[in-house]
């Protein structure tokens, strides 16, 4: 009776996380909540773990459990107020939902049936915005702009996230039913993209979107053909900016804003959305180089960054309160030239335990990944609330249905991890 009621507890608290990714912020912050209690309710009850696949045997899991201490440890030496002190930990901490959930996950199966629900959720979403798109009223939906058809976020989080459910869909088409398997996983990704390209303005999203069929076209060519792989994404970007409006309209408007931005200096005052980025990255660059090897300590971004532009402007500028929108600079700046590598070994060591997988879920984890390395370059994509949640879930569940044996009683480490 005791052990059934920790399993259902235990599922309850994943397949709640996997379906709240779809769903408002608030409801990602509950489910959350769930599966830290619910770990730590399995640590204090069961005995330790010392199977080869164990959270704390692996080197992601103890490199990401590594950054975390080490963003509270810098707040010792922060220059950030203590209200964002406590905001840079929390929101760095989204790291931690990744050993949380490959710890309660245990089996393949359960990792499958979380997948299935976190589809279920996503082609929700998909749907939800094509119906916006139509001017169809949805009654989860109170407000509609033409610029915001994304459901319960903004446009940039939702790109992101859609570009992803296409390559899930795609590459686990093997949890779909078997009869009509293949056209089902076409109609979700090429839905989802359609959505991405022809629907959402963010360019992050596009740029996202881009990376993921460039995997997919890797894995898809004779192996004597992929060294010309390097061409697919200028291909791929050719055709979209040539076939959709809004990549177009998007990647000119960049265009624009890059060179008002370099005339104009490093300055916030009257800045586009990507002249903002460009004054963030620069001096982003200027507070590392001022502190490489210690950072400026968690939370520290907006007191350099407002600094330096008061320097600049003089007292009619107006501080803000945010982050450079680059994650690799956000943790260089309050970790210093260390926190880079850190965030580098975190990806990287993430990669080389996808080479165990199968090929379904070593391509889905790599995708994921992927995505992940590209939104990092123009947003704080694991940092920001919402789809710093999302990724994160969604990693883990792709790395569970990776690594966790056929099930929750196989002897074995992984029935499937071995390279193909």
């Amino acid at each position: 009776m005791r052990l059934t009621l920790g399993k259902h507890l235990r599922l309850a608290a994943v397949y709640s996380v996997a379906l709240a990714v779809s769903l408002p912020i608030a409801l990602v912050s509950i489910s959350k909540l769930l599966a830290l209690i619910t770990a730590l309710l399995m640590l204090v009850t069961s005995r330790t773990d010392q199977h080869p696949l164990a959270v704390h045997r692996l080197w992601p899991m103890r490199l990401i459990g590594a950054a975390f201490l080490l963003f509270w440890l810098s707040a010792s030496w922060s220059t950030g107020t203590t209200a964002e002190i406590v905001k840079s930990v929390s929101q760095h901490g989204n790291l931690l939902i990744i050993p949380i959930l490959f710890y309660l996950v245990r089996s393949r199966k359960e990792a499958g049936i979380a997948l299935s629900i976190y589809c279920a959720g996503q082609f929700f979403l998909a749907l939800s915005t094509c119906a916006l798109y139509l001017k169809i009223p949805l009654p989860w939906k109170l407000s509609v702009s033409d610029e915001t058809l994304a459901v319960f976020s903004s446009y940039l989080d939702q790109s992101i996230m859609t570009a992803v459910f296409a390559a899930i869909a795609w590459h686990l088409r093997e949890l779909l039913p078997q009869r009509g398997r293949s056209l089902y996983a076409g109609f979700f990704s090429l839905l989802s993209l359609g959505v991405v390209f022809f629907i959402f303005m963010g360019r992050t999203g596009h740029l996202v979107a881009i990376s993921i069929l460039t995997l997919a076209a890797f894995w898809a060519i004779p192996r004597w053909f992929r060294p010309a792989i390097v061409l697919a994404p200028i291909i791929l970007f050719v055709l979209a900016f040539s076939f959709s409006p809004i990549v177009k309209e998007r990647f000119l408007a960049a265009k624009t804003e890059i060179q008002a931005a370099v005339e104009r200096g490093n300055v916030t005052t009257d800045a586009t959305s990507t002249g903002l980025r460009v004054n963030f990255w620069a001096d982003s660059i200027r507070a590392i180089k001022a502190s490489p090897w210690s950072g400026h300590g968690a939370g520290s971004w907006n007191s350099q960054y407002n600094t330096m532009q008061k320097a600049m402007v003089g007292d009619t500028f107006i501080e803000i309160s945010g982050n450079p929108h680059q994650e690799y600079l956000f943790w260089g700046v309050e970790l210093g030239l260390p926190g880079v590598a850190l965030l580098l070994a975190i990806l990287f060591s993430l990669y080389r335990l996808s080479k165990t997988m199968q090929a379904a879920g070593r391509r889905a984890t790599q995708s994921v990944l992927a995505a992940i390395a590209t939104a990092c370059l123009f947003n704080c994509a694991l940092y920001d609330a919402y789809i710093g949640d999302y990724l994160c879930v969604v990693l883990a569940l792709v790395l569970c249905y990776g690594l966790k044996p056929a099930s929750a009683h196989a002897d074995r480490p992984s029935e499937q991890a071995a390279p193909t």
